[in-house]
């Protein structure tokens, strides 16, 4: 339950930075991270739990971002993103 709501925080803070249309980059870089990383998991590899909460939260960071910065000139924004 815990990692459940730490991924939801993450993604939020990431959504948040998104909406107040801060820059991220290395955007490409994470793209890219984000194949390895699913690659990874369908090679079966093992990370401690530490690691991989660091990357799965790098992930939503990343992800949240790109639902705010999407949706941050839409008026009815914050209504739809609780059911997305």
């Amino acid at each position: 339950m815990a990692d459940t709501f730490a991924f939801i925080a993450t993604m939020i803070f990431g959504g948040i930075l998104g909406i107040a249309d801060f820059p991220l980059l290395w955007l490409k870089v994470v793209s890219a991270f984000c194949r390895v990383m699913s690659l990874a998991v369908a090679a079966g590899v093992n990370l401690p739990t530490i690691a991989a909460m660091a990357l799965i939260s790098l992930f939503a960071v990343f992800h949240g971002h790109a639902h705010g910065s999407e949706g941050a000139e839409l008026s009815s924004f914050l209504l739809t993103q609780p059911g997305s």
